[in-house]
């Protein structure tokens, strides 16, 4: 196995630029996310990594080897796409020792380790099958297995569960995460969705317009997010944003939105903001819906009065939309609990888990 590290990596395409000094390492026997929406690069990085992209600038290593002008062959790596890619006319067997005859393994070698990732990918029991007799979640787990039977130093994978259906990506998640574990390969894995990025990642590499915006283990991501995009992207029901004015009151912090919501701070926040040296009292209040309880029952000190705008029900939980005049707030709670549209309520903010972000840069600011 090795280390993946890119240095000031660049790439365009004529005017575009796709990938902007990306300087980021995958650590040896690390499984790295790289998550973005769409047109953010991550794909394009993956590409440069295994050699079917050029970069323009910058450096990329695989170990201690420098690999820019490689051909992919030589760089020991291999590639999950989304895209089974199976030979139709191959058994199961043929498609995974392929890889191996091509690189005239011995016929005793080949068997060894074609047998031995389909015990770990648990398709021992179709290798004599053909593609056409395969499932999705099958085939999935052939194109992989042919990846891992080469033995790369490191393996890279383009959204290969995005087009299962809930259940079999819900599975392959789960089987993705013991195979990482049982080999130990060090894994790079490009996904737009967050929940796989977090379920699967040791760490994750947010980017947006070709740039790096955040690395760092999921929980932090979650937990501190270095600006609006990252905390919008990651969590789900997404993240509620309000403008507010910082203001005060004999001495205490406030957050007020024009006339009609004044939220108060805790004593840390009032603290830290009180250290700041804001240019303006403008700032944007983040806050997760599921920091967010309602009560049917006024509490002036604390709540905020609103008004049931929409009901989601998914299930185990269930998603409400708050309205406080044009203001509204996604709140996750208990499918238990029961509501109705236009009923009034109060909503309680846990503020030790607020989240302010400058207005005008986007940037965190506590």
């Amino acid at each position: 196995m090795a280390e993946v590290s890119l240095r000031n990596v660049c790439k365009s395409f004529g005017k575009v630029q796709a990938v902007k000094n990306l300087t980021l390492s995958c650590k040896d026997r690390e499984f790295l996310a790289l998550l973005g929406p769409s047109g953010c690069g991550k794909t394009t990085t993956l590409r440069m990594i295994v050699g079917l992209e050029v970069s323009s600038k910058g450096a990329i290593y695989i170990g201690d080897r420098l690999v820019n002008h490689l051909e992919p062959q030589q760089r020991d790596v291999a590639m999950v796409f989304e895209t089974y890619g199976l030979y139709p006319h191959f058994t199961v067997y043929e498609n995974m020792a392929y890889p191996l005859k091509i690189r005239k393994v011995s016929s005793e070698e080949r068997q060894k380790r074609v047998r031995r990732i389909a015990r770990i990918l648990r398709i021992d029991d179709v290798l004599n099958r053909m593609p056409r007799q395969l499932s999705g979640g099958q085939k999935q787990r052939v194109g992989l297995g042919r990846a891992l039977v080469r033995e790369p130093a490191v393996t890279l994978m383009d959204e290969p569960i995005s087009h299962l259906d809930a259940k079999l990506r819900h599975e392959m998640r789960g089987e993705l995460k013991r195979i990482h574990r049982e080999l130990g390969n060090t894994t790079i894995y490009v996904t737009h969705d967050q929940l796989e990025a977090v379920a699967l990642a040791d760490r994750i590499a947010v980017m947006r317009l070709g740039e790096l915006q955040q690395l760092g283990h999921p929980d932090e991501i979650y937990s501190q997010p270095v600006n609006e995009f990252v905390a919008a992207f990651v969590g789900a029901p997404p993240i509620n944003f309000i403008d507010c004015q910082v203001k005060s009151d004999k001495g205490r912090l406030f957050l007020r939105h024009d006339d009609f919501i004044k939220i108060p701070l805790a004593d840390q926040q009032q603290e830290r903001l009180s250290k700041l040296s804001l240019q303006t009292n403008e700032v944007r209040l983040g806050i997760r819906p599921q920091d967010i309880d309602i009560s049917s029952h006024e509490d002036r000190s604390h709540c905020v009065q609103a008004s049931i705008y929409i009901t989601e029900l998914f299930g185990d939980r269930l998603v409400v939309t708050a309205k406080i005049r044009e203001v509204r707030f996604k709140i996750e709670m208990s499918p238990d609990l029961t509501v109705r549209i236009d009923q009034p309520i109060w909503l309680n903010f846990d503020k030790s888990k607020f989240h302010f972000f400058d207005p005008r840069t986007g940037l965190r600011i506590i």
